[in-house]
């Protein structure tokens, strides 16, 4: 039988304002006062520094903005990549140990999650070795990083859809020298956001088997509060 949890849909929102939920709804996941939740949104253009991003990613030295992109520090694992309007970005809140044995396992259902959505829409994803991440042939179409603390995850993966790629070549996307990306929209034409998100959502219900209900909007603390 599925466990429950909830679906939590966004829309477009500021990369800080998307962290906030996050980190909210971390504490009352951690607390198990909610159930699991995966957050959907995509959000204003802005460039995230993960862990492990370096200055050569970014074009050297500490950088605010990049070609007028705000630049944001953040601490999930990974390096530099680029989210904007038009990519389907996934941030599941789960209590992981039902799931799965530790943070390379979870990387790994991630990518899945990714693989069968892309498989719907007729796009053959697949796995780089040592590359989180999925790839189509050699050009990478998203991206994975993640933090766990508490046994309960934040941050997910940023698929691209109908974003625009071109800030991607003004960094050294996820750290790889030489990678270039792609989207939806390139690998299969007439695929819209809206279809790409709905595979996402079945994919994730179907790896993680798990049932989804859906809210709309910027409530956590409704989720809260209705247990």
């Amino acid at each position: 039988m599925a466990s429950r949890g909830r679906l939590l849909n966004l829309g477009l929102t500021m990369y800080e304002d998307a962290c906030a939920v996050q980190l909210r709804l971390h504490e009352f996941r951690a607390a198990d006062q909610i159930d699991d939740v995966l957050i959907v949104t995509e959000h204003f253009p802005v460039y995230t520094l993960g862990r492990t991003t370096r200055p050569e990613h970014v074009g050297g030295g500490e950088r605010n903005t990049i070609n007028g992109i705000p630049c944001c520090v953040t601490d999930r694992g990974g390096s530099v990549t680029y989210h904007g309007p038009g990519q389907v970005v996934g941030y599941p809140i789960i209590a992981l140990r039902p799931y799965c044995a530790g943070p390379k396992a979870y990387i790994g259902l991630l990518e899945e999650v990714l693989i069968r959505s892309l498989a719907m829409l007729a796009i053959p994803g697949m796995r780089r070795p040592g590359t989180p991440g999925v790839w189509v042939k050699d050009r990478k179409i998203a991206a994975v990083g993640v933090r766990i603390s508490r046994g309960v995850t934040r941050h997910g993966f940023a698929l691209n859809v109908t974003n625009t790629l071109a800030p991607f070549s003004a960094v050294i996307p996820c750290g790889l020298v030489g990678s270039a990306v792609t989207s939806v929209a390139l690998e299969s034409a007439g695929v819209t956001r809206e279809t790409a998100r709905g595979a996402v959502v079945q994919a994730f219900q179907e790896v993680f088997d798990i049932a989804l209900l859906e809210e709309i909007g910027l409530a956590p603390l409704a989720i809260a509060m209705s247990h």
